[in-house]
């Protein structure tokens, strides 16, 4: 008689258990291994495929198949992996059926989108230059700095670079027809540019 009772019990709890998963499922369904929903962040990122494997179960598990009545139900395994989740989930870390999901911009602190924010996530920073606080500056007219930024970085559309594109012109200097325009020539060498720039 009493193993019966305790039989109906546990087929009770089963059901009971079923129907707050599928609740708790119907709020929130992240994947288990890549979205970030731990404080340690993407287990899969940390982890790699040994926590999959030691828990058995599929990349697209979600995390409701670790919840149970409103708290975690952490799989009994003596995988180091586990263990160092289970140790670093903090004690009011639990979950919350009645929150839904939402989407969060982890490259900013309150989580909300910006351009900025993706804009340097993906830019590429290179090492400061000595020269950069000449062009770029608070007064600067901004066509000017560009101009002087584009010429630093050898990048004016001098005549020898035209005629390394393959564009048929002379590529006598045009001010002193005297020497190839290039760079060096105009800013150093040119001289009506030095004759026109000793006046300032």
């Amino acid at each position: 008689m009493n193993k019966k009772s305790k039989t109906n019990t546990r087929g009770k709890n089963k059901g009971e258990r079923k129907s707050n998963k599928s609740s708790y499922l119907a709020r929130s369904a992240e994947f288990l291994h890549f979205q970030i929903w731990h404080p340690l962040g993407a287990l899969y990122k940390r982890y790699g495929e040994a926590v999959v494997a030691q828990r058995g179960r599929a990349l697209r598990t979600k995390v409701d198949s670790i919840i149970d009545q409103g708290f975690w139900k952490w799989p009994r395994q003596r995988n180091r992996f586990i263990m160092e989740i289970i140790r670093e989930t903090p004690i009011d870390f639990f979950p919350n059926p009645s929150s839904s999901d939402k989407v969060v911009w982890t490259l900013t602190k309150d989580g909300i989108f910006t351009a900025k924010s993706a804009w340097e996530a993906c830019r590429h920073r290179n090492a400061f230059q000595p020269w950069h606080t000449l062009v770029w500056f608070g007064q600067a007219v901004p066509r000017w700095s560009f101009i002087a930024w584009i010429a630093i970085l050898g990048r004016l559309s001098t005549k020898d670079r035209l005629v390394s594109w393959g564009m048929e012109v002379s590529p006598q200097c045009s001010l002193c027809q005297n020497g190839v325009e290039s760079h060096t020539h105009l800013f150093f060498e040119c001289c009506f540019l030095l004759r026109f720039g000793g006046k300032f």
